[in-house]
Order: C-alpha cells, then sequence, then structure tokens
C-alpha cells in the first residue's frame, strides 16, 4: 500500500476545474477570522492547512 504525504497544490488543467464555493451568510465572520489566523496569504493561497503549514 502506497502512503500519500503532503498536499499537491497546482492549478486547474483548465477552467472547468475552477469553482466558484457558495455558503451561508453568516459564516462569513468565522471565514475571514480563519483566514486571517491560519490561512496562507494571497488568492491562490490554501485556506485549510495542515499541521505542517
Amino acid at each position: 500500500m502506497t502512503r500519500m504525504v503532503g498536499i499537491l497544490a497546482k492549478a486547474p488543467t483548465s477552467a472547468a476545474g475552477v469553482r466558484t464555493v457558495a455558503f451561508p451568510g453568516s459564516l462569513v465572520e468565522s471565514l475571514a477570522a480563519h483566514r486571517y489566523t491560519y490561512a496562507e496569504p494571497g488568492r491562490t493561497g490554501l485556506v485549510f492547512t495542515g499541521a505542517g503549514g
């Protein structure tokens, strides 16, 4: 069995791979606080990162 380690982050292979994600307005404040504290900077930064960043 092969064990995967790490995150492979790359651009979508086509425009079809780009998604808009809808979520309730009640989450905006919590998500903004999470992004400020934990997320990688920039438009392409990961929002949810692992223990190693």
